[in-house]
């Protein structure tokens, strides 16, 4: 039982990391798509000279608009998508059978 639990530690802790990492770079992402991106879409505007952006560079800024003028449903949404993927917590006591 000991074994187990100090098995379990080590999980966590090795886990640990790179859910700081995940964290930390969603955060940047929305940080960047909120009030990097739109500052873009208006120096694009002026550069382009008739011809369209490139597809990708499209669908970015479109991304952007969405999350902008959205901010609380796609909160809401991303909220909603952790939820799913979380699994319920177990039981501190083992079951007797």
């Amino acid at each position: 039982m000991e074994k187990s639990a100090r098995v379990r530690g080590r999980v966590k802790a090795g886990l640990f990391y790179p859910a700081a990492v995940m964290t930390v770079a969603l955060g940047v992402m929305a940080l960047m798509l909120l009030f990097i991106v739109p500052r873009f879409k208006e120096v694009f505007a002026g550069m382009t000279n008739g011809q369209p952006l490139p597809s990708f560079t499209r669908f970015v800024l479109g991304v952007s608009d969405v999350v902008t003028h959205n901010f609380i449903t796609t909160t809401i949404v991303a909220a909603g998508i952790y939820g799913m993927f979380r699994r319920p917590p177990r039981p501190s006591c083992p079951r007797r059978g």
